[in-house]
């Protein structure tokens, strides 16, 4: 199956729907990923396609925030990164 950008979207908008339903408990995200892993064929691939649409929708969310605040995706991941104690790469 050929999967484009907006099947990667959805499958990271699921998992991160996931992870806001599961609120401080991450199990039910866990159970989810693990579920995915095991529809597939291929893990590696799964994995891939699951890394790429939460890359998808971490990038529309920096994208969002950039229009509401002003601050650029790449300061609001320095800002981040600062705040956790390591300078960005």
């Amino acid at each position: 199956m050929n999967k484009d950008h907006e099947d990667f979207t959805r499958t990271g908008i699921e998992l991160m729907t996931a992870w806001a339903d599961g609120g401080q408990d991450t199990k039910f995200v866990v159970e989810r990923i693990t579920a995915k892993l095991r529809e597939g064929t291929d893990p590696l691939l799964e994995t891939t396609d699951m890394l790429i649409g939460v890359i998808n929708v971490a990038a529309y969310l920096l994208r969002e925030h950039e229009r509401a605040t002003g601050q650029r995706p790449e300061q609001s991941l320095q800002s981040l990164a600062a705040k956790l104690g390591r300078a960005p790469e």
